[in-house]
């Protein structure tokens, strides 16, 4: 006779397995399985570098062996981090950590806050804009607002510099344009006439003698030109700036606009100061003073630099020219000569700056 199965017994036998299998299962979890917890936020910069410890909230049964290791994140999307660790055992293991890496930062802009040109000139506005970016290459700047070259006038615009992620920088700056005036040159209206012979690399100002002919030597400079990239010929100056972003992102000091992308200025420094201090001088360009070395613009030492910055009328006019003789009466300035060796090699030794430590 065969027995009759209990099924009610059987259901809670059923019922008590299960229980004791899920009480295993979450043991085995808690106590046994690794569980690492990442950032619900994982997003980097790009061309930034994080530590993988900065993504890591917590570690359960178990340690992460490369927290410290530095990823340096260089392209946009999604990038795979790979993470390892070892579990309560010992046992090495490794898991895969997803990265949205993107571009969240504007491009920077350097740019002149007011740019003076004259009526109908069709000089380039963007000359001396400077734009760097974080991650794109060539950005272009556009200007934003309503102007015309050919109409006299004080413009309110903006710079503008857009990278691909969309990030946008824009800097203000004022446009005046003046009225264009007739220069005639037998007027000699100026109190001043520059000659800046190339084959010496000599600038001599000229004033007006008794009968308004200009004779008198007023000044003398050692100067660096740029041989066939500095233009023959005479031109008048117009705009000037107390600090130019120069070719090569150097900066020049006390500058001069003689012809289109020609000027005077200081011997170029490697930084634009933040303190007032220029003392990031291109030390042996310095040393160069008197010979054939810039890129087409006349260097000059600061104090020269500022001189012509602070007397040159709007106007004047320069005349450059190659003769292997100097004009009667000029004699090519000894120039000063910087010891590269030394602490102080980023100081011009003319700056009238109080702080200049070739003056204490």
């Amino acid at each position: 006779m065969k027995k009759r199965v209990n099924k009610k017994r059987l259901l809670i036998l059923i019922l008590g397995f299960l229980i004791l299998l899920c009480i295993v299962i979450f043991l085995l979890i808690k106590f046994c399985f690794t569980k690492i917890t990442f950032q619900n936020r994982r997003i980097a910069s790009v061309n930034t570098t994080y530590k993988l410890k900065e993504y890591v909230v917590k570690v359960r049964n178990g340690k992460v062996t490369n927290l410290d290791e530095e990823i340096y994140f260089d392209k946009l999307g999604v990038q795979k981090v790979d993470v390892y660790y070892k579990n309560r055992f010992g046992i090495k293991r490794k898991t895969i950590l997803k990265i949205n890496v993107v571009d969240a930062d504007a491009p920077v802009l350097e740019a002149p806050s007011k740019i003076t040109i004259v009526e109908g000139d069709d000089d380039d506005l963007l000359e001396n804009v400077q734009v760097t970016d974080n991650y794109d290459k060539n950005i272009k700047v556009t200007i934003e607002g309503d102007y015309s070259k050919d109409k006299a006038g004080v413009y309110e615009l903006f710079f503008v510099a857009k990278d691909k992620s969309g990030n946008e920088a824009k800097e203000p700056f004022t446009l005046e344009v003046t009225e264009k005036k007739q220069v005639v040159v037998n007027q000699n209206t100026s109190a001043y006439y520059v000659k800046v012979n190339k084959t010496h690399n000599v600038a001599v100002v000229y004033g007006k003698d008794s009968n308004g002919e200009y004779t008198k030597i007023i000044r003398t400079f050692l100067v660096s030109t740029g041989g066939d990239n500095t233009p023959n010929g005479v031109w008048t100056t117009t705009d000037r700036y107390e600090t130019l972003s120069l070719v090569g992102g150097v900066w020049g000091h006390y500058t001069l606009r003689i012809t289109g992308p020609i000027w005077f200025h200081s011997v170029p420094y490697f930084s634009k100061p933040a303190d007032g201090h220029w003392n990031d001088l291109e030390y042996e360009e310095f040393n160069k003073l008197g010979t054939t070395a810039s890129l087409g613009c006349v260097r000059l030492s600061t104090a020269d630099a500022k001189w012509i910055y602070d007397n040159l009328p709007w106007h004047t006019q320069v005349e450059i020219y190659e003769s292997s003789d100097l004009p009667d009466g000029v004699v090519k300035p000894a120039g000063v000569k910087i010891d590269v060796d030394s602490e102080y090699r980023g100081w011009d030794p003319t700056d009238p700056d109080p702080d200049n430590p070739w003056n204490l």
